[in-house]
């Protein structure tokens, strides 16, 4: 655990620091050095405390902060009094958390059925996904997310116009829907109209929508069902954004691919790439998060660093100027 910081847009108070006021640099979040993980989505932030606690802030006119209003936060809100969340994930504007016990909970815009209680209404209020105890991992995308059971089982649910869901069909799903047969699924993550995820066996697979090659199979064809990403099985780690992906390796290199203006990729261009594509050549990296349309990366040394667009400041480097490689964040 340790102290929060933020940076990039806050015009609606995601940054978390009592105002509305971006910031080229990070920000501390309050005063507190307990939190244990964070989200970021389009407008709004969640994060799990030490002790279990789950606040969120930023916009809410969607109910996405989970505190029963709609009422924008610019300083973390307590969802909730619950003390036993174990981690939380934020879509573009709903949210999704899992407690220690493996219930599943989702909240926010449900306009595709992105919270999966088996309705299209928004909900305010965390709201419990099913009846099972043994999800042990969840994502949220744009408008739909997935999780994974304890037993390696993979769900979507949500939006499914490119068949982000994985099911075979378009059909949008208002409840979690069974991706295939296969039960060694580790851990997924959704993009906008795409989705990523990584087996128990280090393979990495892909499917939806592919405009920009975000599925990553070396087309441009969308899929809807799940298809593998080249042959190597020694990824770790997948993250999505808007049209582009990355992954982690075992090996402590981070691959991208996709859409590629900004820079996003990290690999030196701003063209688009269609299978995964070296961001450097580094092999000390342990984390990797995506954005709408930028990137970031932990070393093993603490070292921070993001890439790609940079226009509201969210690459951290003090300036507003897209980067095309990993650039370290500014105080870190």
């Amino acid at each position: 655990t340790g102290a929060l910081y933020c940076w990039g847009d806050n015009g609606y108070g995601q940054l978390g620091n009592g105002t509305t006021t971006d910031s080229l640099t990070p920000v501390r979040v309050g005063t507190d050095s307990d939190w244990s993980s964070v989200a970021a989505g389009y407008t709004h932030s969640c994060a799990v405390r030490g002790g279990g606690q789950l606040y969120c802030w930023g916009g809410n006119g969607y109910g996405q902060v989970g505190d029963g209003t709609t009422s924008n936060r610019s300083a973390p809100a307590r969802v909730g009094s619950d003390t036993d969340w174990g981690s939380v994930v934020c879509g573009s504007i709903f949210s999704c958390a899992l407690k220690t016990d493996g219930r599943l909970y989702c909240w926010g815009y449900n306009g595709y059925g992105q919270v999966g209680d088996g309705t299209t209404s928004n909900r305010s209020l965390p709201t419990r996904v099913g009846t099972a105890l043994d999800w042990s991992a969840v994502a949220a995308g744009w408008r739909h997310a997935c999780a994974v059971k304890t037993d390696g089982s993979l769900f979507c649910w949500g939006e499914n116009l490119t068949g982000q869901i994985g099911d075979g069909t378009t059909t949008t799903r208002l409840v979690p829907t069974r991706v295939g047969a296969d039960s060694d699924w580790a851990v997924a993550a959704c993009g906008y109209g795409s989705t990523s995820a990584v087996k128990t066996g280090g393979q990495l697979y892909g499917w939806g929508w592919n405009n920009h090659g975000q599925v990553g199979d070396g087309t441009e064809t969308d899929r809807h069902t799940p298809v593998r990403v080249g042959t190597d099985s020694d990824w770790e780690q997948p993250a999505a954004g808007f049209y582009h992906a990355c992954g982690l390796k075992t090996t402590g290199r981070i691959f991208c691919w996709g859409y590629n203006l900004y820079g996003q990729l990290g690999d030196g261009t701003s063209t688009d790439r269609t299978s995964p594509t070296g961001t450097g050549t580094d092999t000390d990296w342990i984390l990797v998060a995506v954005g709408t349309e930028h990137s970031c990366g932990l070393k093993d040394d603490g070292g921070l660093f993001c890439w790609g667009r940079n226009t509201t400041g969210q690459v951290g480097d003090g300036t507003t100027t897209a980067r095309n490689t990993p650039t370290a964040v500014s105080g870190f």
